[in-house]
């Protein structure tokens, strides 16, 4: 169960880019936050809103859904308001109207700091006070400044993996070692420690390398995150390890989960093509139907969908069942499958095309595993029924997660042919997914992602994380008027399994139980710094916190000394030593336990406490 709040109740301003892969995980934070007595100010346009799913009817008088109109942009669609009604080269454009919702958000903080967004109703109160945090998205780069006018806190909340975010690199990073080609992105940066498997396929490369350059609306991608993340404070993941870093939990959709679990074949208000879907799943074998999705936006070609095709019906005749959700593209009216396609393989696959019940589908007892592009949402749904997964990373981020995903053995990654160049072959396919199904491989793969399961299960584990989050959140408000903060998503590079093999026993690092990392990114010099408002003993306990990680962080990570000992500060990472908190050979053979979970720390030897992994045990523990 999740822990009430004593305190006083904090106003969250949430608002997330204009993609839904983004809006629904900002969704379930704000229901995180408003079941412990916060009240949210969530923020998209009126069209995303109104195809959000119900709030839960005793959370709705907290959660305020504010619509903010987009104005109109040339070239871009009537009615466009996310990332799902526009193809993939309008998307920049779509950016150029999200930046011009600067001038009616900067008017609604105004008034909402004053006192003159009134708000109706005996249950608004809570909306009716200044807000105390904006969570805000990758994309906000003019929101910081605005916010800092009023002093309202900020922090960032990443999706993303954070083997992405560490791939990213700050800003001064980038200066001194610049990326611009394709090729720079086939390798790990400098700042990655070696071996390493944090690198992009050569057509990947080419989506990404774009990410670096400005695009129509004068800001590249990376331009948006360093103004975010980096603003006038600090570059944050050169210095992350000087800050606490507390997880978020998984933010997983636990109920829908146990819903879908619970129901069996079609249901009352099922539609004639759900109805059939599900009974044909009730009639195959346990485990034996891969359920191949890849999302609302991934941009496949013709030929992808051809070489899908081919490699599905060469599976078939290998003894593989599908169910494949097929998306059409936009301005498309029917996808361009293969002549004969869904005729050959009549019986063992079932194509849909448009909206299938993919929580449900994965839910069902025939279903063994999971074929999609490696995005985060996917990848969770996925763990929390324990299927294996054949993954096709198509843009963004995908590449590293599926990279890091293969590597902890819960599924296989579909090779590229052409040298990196984005060929892709029907016998791959086929080869690929014979081996997470029906192989002997499966067996592997399988225990793996149960094993996942377990763990992704135990919610009050979750819950208790969620707890500190907040904690902290209602800390930093008091240390400093005004911070940058940034919740990272999950590190699955650093996933750890739950029960490892033989002698070692380990947990997945703070990644695997939790949806993001919250990473304090205030002044570098905390606790000289604070806020000339903030209580004496808070900053005690800063300082005290800086003292205590000072001799491990120095050990762990080579930290230069600091230019004033009197200002009780870190000193600057290395660059070379920036990303070591992603590695997961670092990671052993230590567990991350949450409050409650865990042994004394009085218990332990001074030897032992400066073996911990995390130099930030404020309020979970690293055991051995």
């Amino acid at each position: 169960m999740y822990r009430q709040q004593r305190t006083v109740s904090l106003h969250v301003v949430v608002f997330p880019w204009l993609a839904f892969g983004h809006i629904i995980p900002y969704l379930e934070l704000s229901e995180h936050l408003a079941k412990r007595g916060h009240f949210v100010t969530f923020i998209s346009a009126p069209r995303n809103l109104a195809k959000l799913r119900p709030i839960l009817l005793e959370l709705k008088p907290r959660i305020r859904l504010l619509p903010l109109s987009l104005p109109p942009v040339d070239g871009l669609p009537a009615g466009a308001e996310s990332t799902a009604d526009v193809p993939p080269e309008k998307v920049e454009l779509l950016k150029i109207a999200f930046d011009g919702l600067a001038a009616p958000f900067a008017a609604f903080l105004a008034a909402a700091c004053s006192g003159e967004d009134i708000i109706t109703g005996e249950e608004g109160h809570g909306h009716a006070k200044k807000p105390d945090w904006i969570l805000l998205d990758f994309a906000h780069h003019w929101l910081p400044p605005i916010a800092g006018e009023h002093e309202v806190a900020c922090a960032v909340f990443f999706i993303f993996p954070a083997a992405s975010v560490a791939f990213m690199g700050p800003k001064e990073l980038n200066d001194a070692h610049p990326r611009s080609s394709p090729a720079d992105f086939t390798v790990p940066p400098p700042w990655i420690p070696s071996p390493s498997c944090l690198a992009f396929r050569g057509h990947e490369a080419e989506w990404i390398a774009q990410a670096w350059k400005p695009n129509a609306s004068g800001v590249s991608d990376l331009g948006r995150t360093w103004e975010v993340v980096d603003g006038q404070l600090v570059p944050l993941l050169a210095e992350l390890y000087g800050k606490p870093v507390l997880p978020s939990g998984l933010l997983a959709p636990y109920a829908a989960a146990a819903l879908a679990s619970s129901a069996t074949g079609a249901g009352d208000d099922d539609d004639e093509e759900t109805v059939s879907l599900m009974r044909w799943l009730d009639a195959q074998p346990e485990r034996s139907v891969l359920y191949v999705a890849f999302g609302s936006e991934a941009p496949l070609t013709p030929e992808h969908v051809a070489a899908l095709a081919r490699g599905l019906e060469l599976a078939v005749a290998g003894g593989v069942r599908f169910v494949w959700a097929l998306r059409k593209a936009i301005g498309e009216e029917t996808p361009p499958l293969p002549d004969g396609f869904e005729r050959r393989v009549a019986g063992r696959g079932v194509v849909r095309v448009g909206w299938v019940p993919q929580v449900r589908v994965l839910a069902h007892a025939a279903v063994g595993g999971f074929m999609m592009h490696a995005g985060m949402s996917s990848l969770m749904e996925s763990f929390l029924f324990g299927h294996p997964f054949v993954m096709l990373p198509l843009f963004a981020d995908q590449g590293l997660t599926a990279r890091l995903m293969a590597e902890r053995r819960v599924g296989l990654e579909v090779p590229w042919r052409g040298g990196g160049g984005g060929e892709l072959a029907g016998e791959d396919v086929a080869r690929t997914v014979r081996r997470v199904m029906v192989e002997e491989e499966r067996e592997v793969f399988a225990r793996n992602a149960k094993e996942l399961q377990e763990v992704l299960w135990d919610t009050a584990r979750q819950e208790r994380y969620v707890d500190e989050l907040v904690e902290h959140l209602r800390r930093l408000r008091i240390i400093s008027a005004f911070s940058i903060a940034a919740v990272y998503a999950a590190s699955w590079e650093v996933m750890r399994d739950e029960a490892v093999r033989g002698e070692e026993q380990g947990d997945l690092w703070r990644a695997l139980s939790l949806r993001g990392l919250i990473g304090q990114g205030s002044q570098v010099h905390w606790c000289a710094s604070a806020s000339s408002g903030a209580a004496d003993e808070t900053d005690a306990l800063a300082c005290a916190k800086r003292k205590q990680t000072r001799e491990w962080g120095q050990q762990r990570f080579r930290i230069e000394p600091a230019d004033s000992e009197n200002n009780d500060t870190y000193g600057r990472l290395r660059p070379a030593e920036v990303a070591l908190l992603f590695p997961s050979s670092l990671l052993k053979n230590q567990t991350y336990q949450p409050t409650g979970h865990g042994g004394s720390r009085d218990q332990e030897s001074r030897s032992r406490r400066r073996r911990r992994i995390s130099p930030f045990p404020r309020r979970g523990q690293w055991r051995s």
